[in-house]
């Protein structure tokens, strides 16, 4: 899969000097369902809301304002240009008519979308050679590679047998449900539910040569 650049567009973004007597809102757009930088939006659970909440205690010029967007809704409010900054967003799924406008950071982070099954079904990394036959499980609003990066829900389930829920939380579920053969998870969520013992993730076998490589800035 295409090396990409996901830039954490945050830090970097320079402010007009406020009025003192005056904070300043400044709307931060993140994708919804990005697990787990968005964990439950409504509960403000994640990483990202966190990040926010202590950003909003260290100061008084600014009040950082989370949005939680639906993938598509937000590249429609990065087009439109209603927002001020993007936390954690990959700058291919920005609408290239807009990405003339955005000024990223210098710190990024490197995630891969990696291809997991039950290891009852396999040992074997043949078993990833082709998974045309699969039956997939993803995430609805994501793009992936062996759908030549389609995010049609219709395309994906009648063409490719995939399957789309919320999130990755929810892969890891239909997983070990055995609703589906594959499932595409990045490292950061597999890392994170691995560390929290949600899920028994020992019971997932890797498809180790997957080269699936996004940067998130």
């Amino acid at each position: 899969m295409k090396r990409h650049q996901l830039f954490l567009l945050f830090v970097l973004l320079t402010f007009t000097k406020p009025s003192l007597s005056k904070t300043v809102d400044i709307d931060v757009l993140v994708e919804d369902g990005y697990f787990p930088i968005i964990i439950n939006a409504q509960k403000k659970q994640g990483f990202a809301p966190e990040f926010i909440k202590i950003l909003n205690g260290a100061q008084q010029e600014f009040n950082f304002l989370l949005k939680s967007l639906p993938v598509k809704r937000l590249a429609l409010s990065v087009e439109k240009n209603n927002f001020d900054v993007l936390f954690l967003m990959a700058l291919q799924w920005i609408p290239q008519s807009a990405q003339g406008n955005i000024k990223k950071t210098e710190f990024y982070t490197i995630t891969k979308n990696e291809l997991y099954t039950l290891k009852e079904n396999t040992n074997e990394q043949a078993y990833f050679d082709d998974i045309t036959s699969l039956t997939k499980v993803g995430v609805l609003g994501y793009s992936y590679q062996f759908a030549g990066f389609n995010t049609d829900a219709e395309f994906l389930s009648e063409e490719h047998q995939v399957s789309l829920t919320i999130d990755e939380f929810n892969v890891v579920k239909m997983l070990l449900l055995k609703r589906a053969e594959v499932g595409v998870l990045n490292n950061i969520a597999y890392q994170y539910l691995k560390n929290k013992n949600t899920f028994n993730m020992d019971l997932l076998y890797l498809d180790s040569n997957c080269k699936c490589i996004t940067c998130f800035g």
